[in-house]
């Protein structure tokens, strides 16, 4: 199992933010049965997902939308898009800088529904005295 992701940098948003959950992508030994899953992991399609264990504070950053999207399979599917932005950031140590704890196909567990995170783009809101980035999440609903 991949090593945990610690949050070490958090920026408050005050009592505007909602805190969520984050589950990350891992690969199982072996087909776990969906009876006796723990509760901290969730199976999406043919993929394993667990809490990292730690609640990631969410703002909403623009309005949910309804649309019409056509996968491959050539059907018509309702979705919901959503924008969040959150400051909660880890050291990735191998790249030698500060990343958004939410990655592209993780899920996140917030304002009462599960969402993928199908992009990630982060903004410099701040630079003095420290580096202040603001992190962008596409969200897709999960049906």
């Amino acid at each position: 199992m991949q090593k945990a992701i610690r949050i070490e940098r958090r920026y408050p948003f005050g009592f505007r933010g909602d805190w969520g959950k984050l589950y990350k992508r891992f690969t199982a030994e072996a087909e776990l049965k969906l009876s006796e899953l723990p509760n901290d992991i969730i199976k999406h399609e043919k993929n394993y997902y667990r809490d990292i264990g730690e609640d990631v504070q969410f703002r909403e950053a623009a309005d949910e939308t309804g649309s019409v999207e056509l996968p491959n399979t050539g059907l018509a599917v309702d979705t919901a898009h959503f924008t969040v932005k959150t400051t909660d950031a880890y050291f990735n140590g191998r790249r030698g800088k500060w990343e958004c704890v939410v990655a592209a196909d993780d899920i996140v567990e917030v304002f009462g529904s599960k969402w993928i995170a199908a992009n990630v783009t982060g903004r410099v809101a701040r630079r003095a005295p420290q580096l202040l980035m603001v992190y962008y999440i596409d969200l897709t609903s999960i049906i």
